[in-house]
């Protein structure tokens, strides 16, 4: 369950594998003044009780787009789920062309006819 998984990353991202590329946190200028500020305090509570992980603050680390992805084939919300099979669908035909067979949907008369 990947949802559940997410909520424990703190416990399996680990900062070394940001930090040995991401080495000037917070004097990066191309950051906004926010992001440096928010830096500044993971810093200070370094050895801490309070300590920060990179995966804290950056949910989707490592993996850009990561939550809408997980959304679109398990939607944590109900909300989520009329959209999330529609984007199946996109994907499924994009990913299969021609010899994909959508899901079998019943008309008016109840009978299943296949997309």
């Amino acid at each position: 369950d990947w949802h559940k998984n997410r909520e424990k990353r703190e416990h399996f991202v680990f900062d070394n594998g940001c930090v040995s590329c991401h080495t000037n946190l917070v004097d990066n200028k191309l950051t906004s003044p926010q992001a440096q500020k928010m830096h500044a305090h993971y810093q200070s509570l370094l050895n801490t009780d309070k300590q920060l992980t990179c995966a804290s603050c950056h949910a989707e680390v490592g993996h850009s787009g990561l939550n809408n992805m997980l959304n679109y084939w398990k939607p944590e919300y109900k909300i989520y789920e009329k959209k999330a099979a529609i984007k199946k669908e996109e994907i499924k035909k994009a990913y299969f062309g021609e010899d994909y067979v959508g899901p079998k949907v019943e008309n008016k008369e109840g009978n299943a006819t296949k997309k």
